[in-house]
C-alpha cells in the first residue's frame, strides 16, 4: 500500500530549551537522545504504576533546543498537566499549540523530500512531511483503508486499547516503544519488572473471526469470570474475504471457537 493522508485528531505541544532532551528521557519510555531530524519516535507516558497514560511521537522541533511532541487531541490537555507537573528546575518551557505546518503523512518505502522523517504512524513505513510536498501520482488515502492495518501492526489508540489502565506490555508497546536501557523515567521500574518477569494479566491479541464483534464485547470462562475483551469493533480482513479482525484484551487462558490467533506485525523500533 501507498499513498499520501493528512492525520486527523493530533495536536502538538513543544518543549523547547536546554534541557528539553534531559527532562523528557526523565518522563517517557523511549529515548529521545541524538538526531530526530529525520524520524518520529514513539514513547509511552506512564503513570507511577508503570500504566499508559498515553502514547506520544516526538521529533526535532525548530531549532538545537526544540521537541516537538505528537499527541492525541483527546488527550492535549491531560498529556500536557501531567509532563508538566514534574517540570520544576528544569530549563525549559512547554509551548501550547505552536505554530506547526500543515502534516502530509505518505506512506512509501522512500521518498525524496529534505524534511521527511520515517515514522510508522499506520503501522507502514511511511513518512511525516511538514509544510507543502507534491503528493502528485500518489493516492489519497482514506483512514478507513488504513484501519485493518493499524490493527494488523498493534497501533494502540487512547479510548480504544488505551484506557490507562494498561501496561505497555500489556499492548505489546514494549517491543516499538521502550528502550530498557536508556535510565530511569516515571513508572520505569515496575515496567522493567514486567519486562524481567514476563507476568502481564492480559496482552493485546489478534484474532480472525468468521463473524464480526463490536467493541466491549466481553468472553468469560467455564467458571463466568470474564477472561477477554474486544478493544474495537471488528474490521473486515483486507486480503481475506468473509473473515474479520478481532483485537482483544485477553488472557493466556482465552480460546473460542470461530477464533484463530494471529501474529502483531509489530513496527520497528526507530
Amino acid at each position: 500500500m501507498t499513498g499520501w493522508i493528512k492525520p486527523e485528531n493530533i495536536a502538538y505541544l513543544e518543549l523547547k530549551g536546554p534541557d528539553a532532551v534531559r527532562f523528557l528521557n526523565g518522563q517517557i519510555s523511549n529515548n529521545v537522545s541524538g538526531d530526530l531530524s529525520k524520524k518520529v519516535v514513539t514513547a509511552c507516558v506512564c503513570t507511577m504504576k508503570g500504566k499508559v497514560d498515553a502514547v506520544i511521537r516526538v521529533t526535532a522541533g525548530n531549532g538545537p533546543e526544540s521537541l516537538l511532541i505528537e499527541v492525541d487531541k483527546a488527550q492535549e490537555e491531560a498529556v500536557l498537566a501531567r509532563l508538566d507537573r514534574y517540570l520544576i528546575a528544569d530549563d525549559c518551557e512547554f509551548i501550547e499549540s505552536p505554530e506547526v505546518s500543515d502534516v502530509t503523512h505518505i506512506i512509501a518505502e522512500s521518498i525524496d523530500h529534505p524534511g521527511a522523517r520515517e515514522h510508522w504512524r499506520y503501522g507502514l513505513k511511511g513518512f511525516d512531511v511538514f509544510g507543502e510536498v507534491d503528493t502528485s501520482g500518489l493516492t489519497e488515502l482514506e483512514l478507513t483503508d488504513l484501519l485493518a492495518q493499524k490493527i494488523l501492526h498493534g497501533i494502540p489508540e487512547y479510548g480504544f486499547e488505551i484506557s490507562g489502565e494498561e501496561f505497555p506490555a500489556s499492548l505489546g508497546l514494549d517491543k516499538w516503544a521502550v528502550d530498557f536501557h536508556k535510565g530511569c523515567y516515571l513508572g520505569q521500574e515496575i515496567v522493567s519488572r514486567i519486562e524481567s518477569a514476563g507476568k502481564i494479566p492480559k496482552k493485546l491479541r489478534l484474532f480472525l473471526t468468521t463473524k464480526p464483534y463490536e467493541k466491549g464485547a466481553t468472553f468469560s470462562d467455564a467458571n463466568g469470570k470474564e477472561i477477554a475483551a474486544a478493544t474495537r469493533d471488528s474490521v473486515p480482513h483486507p486480503d481475506q474475504q468473509d473473515t474479520f479482525l478481532t483485537p482483544l484484551l485477553a488472557k493466556d487462558s482465552f480460546a473460542k471457537e470461530g477464533f484463530e490467533e494471529i501474529a502483531i506485525l509489530y513496527p520497528p523500533k526507530l
